[in-house]
């Protein structure tokens, strides 16, 4: 897979692997890039694709200025690593790249999307605790300044035996040291991933240091040491890939995320290109046909406007097991069920609703569809789409998956104080947000709704899990619906 996009540079895949069962994210330690782990990818298992992260003023990115804001650097990391989580992924954060690789697994799983399998810290000590170096270094002259990194082991060997390039080197170690030094830590919930800690056997992490991570996660917290020094990723590749083969093999087999439920059909082997699509021609289902259109290069793309066109079609590839996207009518009557049970059994079907019925959903699902999704998707939510279906999986967009919880959360005894007493805990401008998020927008459409920026809206849901400790969607839905809070509003389309 090619990576396009205004972000693309900032990953840069290590090895290729057609169909990795797993991905590994890796955030290089002060001044490195993505060749830090260059050998460790070609050692690793071949179910392993490894990616690395470039920031700018790193080998292929030189020429390009360091970035000076963490939060910005954070965000932009995320959304380069976003088209990747439709397969089972980890993060492996090495040295300082362990702030990162932390910062960017809160990021994604404040998001919604499917969350890293785990997360993997190499020597670095709690996010809690103040990383005085990077504050200190920074204020140094050129000669203290490496005079203290090498007292401190903080760059390898080979690094600082270069004296004749430490001129080209110091501007992207100190840009380094200031992103970290600006990290301030506020206390937040734990994340809920397995965290495991690396460490070398001469430089290990402190007892101190294990129990401090434990405060950052609630999915389990484990520590291993590698003998050597702690550049293990340079000096003992052979030991580090084995204990990382270990912990990802072992690991993705079954795992399932919130929006990822067991289908009702089996995977159908390969990835389906060719993508029928019944289309009556209305405006609301304009925006996925023209997605599906700019990817003709990766999907072969027929719209037909008629149920007797769609048997046609597929009468003519007997035994090639493709994609239909059905555009629902206003009114699903027994004749079109009978028409979708006979597609299901020679296609993948993916049914688009007007808006979300529950009772047509209950009866697409008996009739076979593998997902059901909304006419207000983005294309990256269609594309996404397509590819898992592929692996087995029934599908739901966001606002019909909410609309569920919603349903769920109506029908249970209530928990929460009343909405005068919550009004109390949240603002008001935190209460639209918690409301939006429950009725299923993406904080991209709450922050255009609101005319907020994103990364504004993604500290607006933190303060609200924070507040009413609160810790995924379904939580924040139950809030939400026991608080009165719903716009009743469709999201909007960008």
């Amino acid at each position: 897979m090619t990576m396009t996009g205004e972000h693309a540079a900032w990953l840069h895949r290590l090895n290729d692997r057609p169909r990795p069962a797993v991905r590994l994210f890796c955030f290089p330690s002060v001044g490195a890039g993505p060749n830090m782990f260059a050998d460790l990818s070609g050692r690793i298992d071949g179910r392993i694709e490894m990616w690395g992260a470039a920031l700018p003023g790193r080998e292929a990115r030189f020429s390009e200025p360091p970035p000076t804001d963490l939060d910005e650097v954070v965000w932009t990391l995320t959304q380069a690593l976003l088209p990747h989580t439709e397969r089972p992924y980890a993060l492996f954060g090495y040295c300082s790249g362990a702030l990162l690789a932390y910062l960017v697994a809160r990021r994604l799983t404040e998001l919604g999307v499917p969350a890293p399998l785990r997360l993997i810290v190499a020597n670095y000590p709690p996010p809690h605790v103040e990383n005085r170096t990077a504050r200190d270094v920074g204020a140094l002259g050129s000669e203290d300044f490496w005079r203290r990194i090498i007292q401190l082991d903080g760059v390898p060997e080979q690094i600082t035996q270069m004296e004749d390039l430490r001129d080209v080197f110091e501007p992207v170690f100190r840009a380094d040291y200031r992103l970290i030094a600006q990290y301030e830590h506020r206390d937040t919930l734990p994340i809920g991933l397995p965290v495991t800690l690396l460490s070398g056997g001469l430089d290990p992490l402190s007892d101190q240091d294990v129990t401090g991570w434990a405060r950052h996660s609630d999915g389990g917290v484990h520590h291993e040491i590698i003998p050597g020094s702690r550049w293990f990723v340079l000096d003992a590749v052979d030991e580090l890939s084995r204990r990382l083969d270990r912990l990802l093999t072992a690991a993705h087999p079954g795992v399932l995320t919130f929006r990822e439920v067991p289908g009702p059909r089996p995977p159908s082997p390969g990835s389906p290109r060719d993508v029928v699509f019944l289309h009556d021609g209305s405006l609301a289902l304009s925006g996925a046909l023209n997605a599906l259109e700019s990817a003709r290069n990766l999907y072969s793309v027929t719209a037909v406007r008629t149920p007797a066109d769609v048997h046609h079609h597929l009468a003519a590839r007997p035994g090639e097991t493709g994609v239909l996207i059905v555009g629902l009518p206003p009114v699903v009557n027994s004749e079109f069920l009978s028409h979708v049970r006979a597609w299901t059994r020679s296609a993948l079907v993916l049914a688009i609703a007007r808006t979300a019925d529950f009772a047509q959903l209950t009866t697409l699902t008996e009739a076979g569809v593998n997902g059901y999704m909304d006419m207000d998707m983005e294309p990256e939510a269609l594309f996404a789409a397509l590819t898992l279906l592929s692996r087995g999986r029934f599908l739901l967009s966001g606002s019909t998956e909410s609309g569920l919880l919603r349903r769920v959360a109506e029908a249970e005894r209530p928990r929460y104080p009343s909405p005068p007493a919550m009004l109390g805990e949240l603002t008001e401008r935190e209460g639209q947000v918690l409301g939006l998020v429950a009725d299923g927008w993406t904080h991209k459409q709450i922050s255009t709704r609101l005319g907020l920026s994103k990364a504004t809206v993604d500290t607006y849901v933190q303060r609200i899990r924070q507040k009413l400790g609160l810790h995924n969607k379904a939580e924040l839905t139950r809030a939400a619906v026991e608080y009165g809070l719903s716009p009743a509003v469709q999201p909007a389309t960008d």
